[in-house]
């Protein structure tokens, strides 16, 4: 794992780095992770609408880590449906029942269109959702 945008490049790898907006570590803070492949086309893209559904949400002082998913067999052991995935404690926040999960590139649609990255009204709904908090 790497620190995600908002993280920390000095954390160690595999920290989750949590803290509120005063730097204080938080105590209750959801773990909320960004899995990629490496080379991921839109690794950049989907941290930014990631963060920015975070700020939305109330989050802002909750980072997030991004986790590279290097092998197909580690893709299998850890139900990785595709670069990029969302998750939030450990959750997919886009899973869909009878999903493959393997090495590769994740579609989301939007619209009438299959895209590379979820809208960002999609990623807040979904945050919201999994952390049964109140829409702002």
């Amino acid at each position: 794992m790497t620190p995600g945008s908002g993280g920390d490049p000095g954390s160690a790898p595999g920290a989750i780095v949590r803290a509120d907006r005063s730097g204080a570590a938080a105590t209750n803070a959801p773990a909320v992770e960004l899995w990629v492949v490496p080379g991921c086309a839109h690794r950049a893209s989907a941290s930014k609408l990631l963060r920015e559904a975070m700020d939305e949400a109330g989050l802002a002082g909750v980072r997030f880590t991004t986790r590279l998913i290097r092998s197909s067999d580690q893709a299998r052991q850890c139900a990785f449906a595709g670069s990029p995935s969302f998750l939030v404690n450990g959750t997919d926040l886009f899973d869909t029942p009878g999903q493959a999960y393997g090495l590769g590139c994740r579609l989301y649609r939007c619209g009438d269109a299959l895209t590379g990255v979820p809208s960002r009204a999609d990623v807040y709904r979904e945050l919201v959702r999994a952390l049964r908090i109140s829409p702002s």
